[in-house]
């Protein structure tokens, strides 16, 4: 969350709400720009640039201004006479410059980088969510080799954390993986940042319990598809999620 100390009177004040706004700190620190602050935040696989009035109160994110927005990753941003740069990736490009105006909703490319591996063949990524067992929406995403229609065997990759997050930035792993031929499940599950703090802290007491619930449910949709082979399925991840590997391949087989 973003924070303001105010030295006179020795008072701490939120700005952001806790439970729907997720700075993404590792994208830059917050930039004061006279009554507005810049952050990156995190939402649902994206992370925004967003605009934090410095007289917030515990304000939502759906009231906070989309400075540069979408289903893309911020992964830098500088200002400058008024004018913010930011490095951005998608799911075209392992990020390039853009530049916008704060008082301007367009945002101009300044770099093509991702040109280069456009050339290749990206991943198609889609959207993916699930119901789990206990009724909790589940989101993440599906990688899908750049041509074909399947079935494609399939790699459930799990992220570490789990406080952290799939996005719609560009992933290499993920798509040297569908380059040679898998369809990726990368699930999102309870204990995953981005989703608000419910989510975030929901593995507390329940780690290989709700987060497990959540990858099956999510990799079940992904191999209720056409373009998706059941019998060929297998999981990996590093970290956290290599521990959710372990416990996968030895209870869930």
């Amino acid at each position: 969350g973003l924070f303001h100390w105010d030295a006179g009177n020795g008072r701490l004040a939120r700005l952001t709400d806790a439970d729907t706004v997720d700075i993404d700190a590792a994208a830059g620190p917050p930039v004061v720009l006279g009554d507005q602050v810049l952050v990156a935040v995190q939402h649902r696989g994206a992370v925004e640039l967003r605009s934090v009035p410095t007289t917030a109160d515990n304000t939502p994110l759906a009231e906070l201004r989309s400075i540069i927005g979408g289903q893309i990753s911020v992964r830098e941003f500088t200002v400058v006479d008024g004018s913010v740069a930011a490095v951005v990736a998608d799911a075209s490009t392992p990020g390039d410059l853009v530049l916008t105006e704060l008082q301007c909703a367009a945002v101009a490319g300044i770099t093509d980088y991702g040109a280069a591996v456009r050339a290749v063949g990206l991943a198609r990524q889609e959207e993916l969510t699930a119901t789990a067992s206990d009724g909790y929406p589940v989101h993440g995403f599906l990688m899908l080799p750049p041509t074909g229609d399947g079935p494609f065997p399939v790699l459930l990759d799990i992220h570490g954390g789990p406080h952290a997050a799939y996005t719609w930035g560009w992933f290499d792993e993920a798509q040297m993986y569908a380059n040679a031929g898998y369809a990726v499940v990368l699930p999102n599950p309870r204990g995953s940042s981005g989703y608000g703090q419910a989510h975030g802290r929901a593995v507390r007491g329940a780690m290989g319990v709700v987060d497990v619930d959540d990858v099956l449910s999510l990799l079940d949709a992904a191999l209720a598809r056409n373009d998706t082979d059941s019998a060929r399925v297998g999981v990996m991840g590093g970290s956290y999620g290599g521990l959710m590997t372990t416990l996968l391949a030895g209870k869930h087989g």
